[in-house]
This record gives structure tokens, sequence and C-alpha cells, in this order.
């Protein structure tokens, strides 16, 4: 199963809102994670943080995890330009979101 059918949540936030253009939309990542955040409801972002559950685990063990969140996921923010590798960056998402609080 493709991770767009396996992790749809997961996969419309991160190719919706982190496509190859987000920085003409958004000032930062963190602004188009707040973004997501006031445009969704609680149960919205609490189904993105339930796959952002599964998928961390899942790309820690992964050898080339890069390829799976820019081409699976359709994430196009390369997150190690900022320093973070993919799963630390998910980290950092998961704490944005309040995945914790909801």
């Amino acid at each position: 199963m493709r991770a767009k059918e396996k992790y749809p949540h997961l996969w419309q936030f991160l190719a919706g809102y982190f496509h190859q253009d987000f920085l003409d939309d958004y000032e930062s990542p963190d602004a188009a994670i707040a973004a997501f955040i006031s445009e969704h409801t609680p149960d919205e972002i609490r189904t993105v943080c339930k796959e952002l559950d599964e998928v961390i685990p899942l790309m820690e063990q992964m050898e080339d995890p890069h390829k799976f969140f820019s081409v699976d996921l359709g994430c196009e923010y390369y997150t190690r330009a900022d320093g973070l590798t993919e799963v630390e960056w998910l980290r950092h998402v998961r704490k944005q979101l309040g995945c914790d609080q909801l």
C-alpha cells in the first residue's frame, strides 16, 4: 500500500502545505504549520498526529528516509537545509501541532 493511501491525512498536510513553492505562501515552515492549525479542526489535527505517530518510528528504521519523506509523503521541504533530519523535523511538527495535548 502506498503512503498516500496508508497515511492520507499526513500526506494531504505535507503535500498541501509543503509543496515546492510553499515559501512563496508562508514566511517559514512554522508559519505553514500554524496555517494548517488555524484552518483545521482539532479532530483533523488529531488524525494527522496519529499518522505521524506511525510514520516517525517507521522512518527511524529506514536507510533512506528522505526518499520516503519527499516522494512517498509528497513533502518538498528540504529539512536538511535548516539543519534537521526529516525525522527530527517531523518530531518538531508533532510538537507544534500539540499532539500530546490532543
